[in-house]
């Protein structure tokens, strides 16, 4: 492959990055310092919902979370309030967005992603 065949797949590439990653209309994310003050504020009319896998999950997680595996979140969204604030967790951010996505297509109105999931977690953890 020439320099121009190798530059022209690293702008794609970074390009993918970038739009990936945009903010999507109606989906706001939420810093973990911010989720603890919504925890204490909101209690329990506020739902975490942890994306991540069973083994994951039991590894530690936000102790007032659940935990519907993005593979199964499909069919078990009607669990959830359609009309209450969500947050979905995963371990950087990345399915928990994926997760947002398929909530916010499906009617949910309150949809937050936690910003770097666990990973930037700062608040007590449950195993």
């Amino acid at each position: 492959m020439s320099n121009w065949g190798l530059i022209v797949l690293l702008v794609i590439v970074v390009a993918y990055f970038f739009w990936a990653r945009r903010p999507v209309k109606g989906i706001q994310n939420i810093t973990a310092d911010a989720l603890v003050e919504e925890i204490k504020t909101k209690g329990n009319a506020l739902s975490i919902v942890d994306v991540r896998e069973p083994f994951e999950f039991s590894s530690g997680h936000i102790a007032k979370a659940r935990n519907i595996p993005l593979g199964s979140l499909s069919k078990r969204l009607k669990e959830l309030s359609p009309d209450g604030e969500i947050v979905f967790v995963c371990r950087s951010g990345n399915r928990s967005m994926q997760a947002a996505k398929i909530a916010k297509k499906e009617g949910y109105k309150a949809v937050y992603n936690l910003t770097g999931g666990m990973s930037r977690w700062t608040g007590p953890v449950k195993k």
